[in-house]
């Protein structure tokens, strides 16, 4: 048998022997067997793939013979080895069960293949840059949201991943769009579906830890007890379901455990969900305006063929998996303080709030700074960004306010009203409104669910005759202005340093630790200079080798400091580090420990 070599992945372990190549996926002891999906590859072609039990010789026989029909010769040990290094690790679902060395490799092989990405300020404007010079015509908050959801999967406690519901006509883009944006991501992030079975969630060996279920037609998900197990996943974050088998025993119990967090994407044509699934998600609709269908027109007519580079965006999601995603939001109290507690439904929505401001924090990590513990610091950066993608659809999920949409449907039937006194038909306002019947009709139906409108039309078969009902809402607004949340953050918010590039005003370019750094009065405004604007970000972090913009209140000036050197250079002088050092090299750990004394003596935070 020629050499092999056994290593922890992701989500298991993989074995390689010359150009073959043998994969366990998400292996668990199963009444003391090893089961695993097992992927067999011959010089990165899939060649087998099925869920096996590594410890059956039975089943290691008949994988062989299958390899055998393919002219694939594989010896038995080392399907032995491989379930060895299965039985061996005791945590298979994430890079948890990497150790620190591997983990690390991991992050530094990424690192150079998305610095430059993952430094930059509005990471989702590039995606929507990128997505855009591809082709993909307008959904711009869409695509923003739909990307930061999928992000949001690697949030961890008390952060979980948000899910979304994406809606919309028949041939509006729903599925389209989610696959537009799934491009930027590595495979493994999510696992998608047509439909399912009542029990595939169950019963299914497909690892969903801090991964996206996607479902492209939510009637694939219309059995009562395949919504019961999607909600106990998104609610409960595992799934833990007891049934009885046949056995040669005769019947047994068997309690069955899926492990998340899971997130959702589904899309639909219908207006509301399943009423407790709905609550659990984010409702968002396409754009069906003619606006956005002219937009469509002109990209097909553009016969664009501009492919899209996904090579440093799957680096970027590589090396976000493989980071310390915790994140500290300073200034969730304050937000949750100025949000009115108008309706049930926003506890959950509140808490969806702050996993996507947790996820935004994570994807620009290499821009952010940590505390003293080591979690990124949530900027109001970040509270901004998700603000501008779902302040609407919060209020609306609530029924503070309605959607564009549904206000100028309901006035299209209060405007036709005199004309049509039996009720305005929807051929009529379908051409007010420049759409197409179906269109039209989903108007409609969203606003007659809401209570807007009415269907006075009592015999079925008949055209349906719409006036009006409900007064439409005021505009309310639920999430407050990011300078409302800024006047009412404690001013007495102090920065604990950690080391020297997470506190400080760390200076790359000279290698000198700024010792005037003061407490900030808001968050990203720097105390020594309160020129918020010219740096959003005043604290250095040298670390994350980010090029930041920081401020130098001693000299007066604002100036874009070079980015620090890469991996193996001290994150504070740029200078080669010797074998027993990490991060930092022996004399800039000295000057701080003299800089960190004197801010002591003086009674000083910072």
């Amino acid at each position: 048998m020629a050499e092999y070599v056994v290593q922890a992945t992701r989500t298991g372990w993989i074995l390689a022997n010359g150009a073959i190549s043998l994969e366990a996926d998400s292996p668990h002891l199963d009444r003391g067997a090893v089961r695993a999906t097992l992927t067999v590859r011959r010089d990165d072609g899939i060649v087998y793939r099925s869920t096996t039990n590594l410890t059956s010789e039975t089943a290691r026989r008949h994988v062989l013979a299958r390899l055998a029909e393919k002219s694939v010769t594989l010896d038995d040990p080392l399907l032995v080895a491989l379930e060895d290094a299965c039985r061996s690790g005791s945590a298979c679902d994430g890079t948890d069960q990497l150790d620190a060395s591997d983990q690390e490799q991991v992050r530094r092989a990424a690192w150079d293949g998305c610095a430059h990405l993952a430094q930059q300020s509005r990471i989702l404007d590039a995606l929507a840059g990128s997505i855009a010079g591809a082709g993909f015509a307008g959904e711009t908050r869409l695509v923003k949201l739909l990307f930061l959801c999928v992000a949001s999967r690697l949030n961890v406690a008390p952060g979980y991943p948000v899910s979304v519901a994406v809606k919309g006509p028949s041939s509006g883009g729903k599925s389209y769009t989610v696959e537009r944006v799934l491009d930027y991501v590595r495979p493994d992030a999510y696992y998608a579906l047509s439909a399912m079975s009542e029990r595939a969630l169950a019963y299914s060996e497909e690892p969903l830890a801090h991964r996206m279920l996607v479902i492209y037609e939510a009637a694939g998900l219309t059995g009562d007890f395949a919504s019961y197990l999607m909600r106990s996943l998104l609610s409960e974050h595992r799934i833990r379901y007891e049934t009885v088998e046949k056995t040669s025993e005769g019947m047994r119990a068997r309690l069955i455990e899926r492990e998340g967090p899971t997130g959702l994407i589904v899309t639909t044509t219908a207006t509301r969900l399943h009423p407790e699934n709905e609550t659990r998600l984010l409702s968002v609709v396409v754009d069906d305006t003619p606006d956005q269908t002219r937009a469509v027109f002109a990209a097909l007519a553009s016969e664009r063929t501009d492919a899209a580079d996904f090579t440093p965006w799957h680096a970027l999601d590589a090396w976000l998996t493989a980071s310390d995603n915790r994140v500290a939001i300073p200034y969730a109290g304050a937000l949750a303080g100025l949000v009115p507690p108008i309706a049930v439904r926003l506890r959950r929505d509140m808490g969806a709030l702050l996993n996507l401001i947790r996820a935004h924090a994570l994807l620009h990590q290499a821009t952010r700074v940590r505390d003293v513990d080591g979690a990124i610091i949530a900027t109001l950066d970040d509270y901004a960004a998700v603000r501008e993608l779902v302040a609407d659809v919060i209020a609306e999920g609530v029924e503070a306010t309605v959607p564009a949409t549904m206000r100028e449907t309901v006035t299209a039937v209060r405007r036709l009203a005199d004309e049509h006194e039996a009720g305005v038909p929807i051929a009529a306002i379908a051409r007010v409104l420049r759409l197409d019947r179906s269109a039209a009709s989903r108007r409609l139906t969203a606003a007659a669910d809401r209570g807007y409108v009415k269907n006075i039309e009592d015999k079925r078969g008949r055209p349906a005759r719409y006036v009006t009902g409900d007064p439409l809402p005021d505009e309310l607004v639920i999430l407050p202005a990011v300078e409302d949340v800024r006047a009412v953050y404690p001013p007495e918010h102090t920065c604990t340093p950690a080391h020297p590039a997470r506190s400080a005003h760390a200076d790359a370019e000279t290698a000198v630790q700024t010792a005037v750094h003061t407490p900030c009065t808001a968050v990203g405004v720097c105390a020594g200079c309160a020129d918020g604007s010219a740096h959003p970000n005043p604290h250095a972090d040298a670390e994350t080798a980010g090029g930041v913009q920081v401020c130098r209140c001693a000299e007066g000036d604002t100036t874009q400091h070079a980015e620090a050197d890469d991996y193996g250079h001290c994150r504070g002088c740029g200078e080669p580090l010797a074998d027993h050092e990490d991060w930092y090299c022996a004399t800039c750990l000295e000057a701080w420990d003299t800089l960190a004394g004197t801010a002591q003596a003086a009674g000083g935070d910072g």
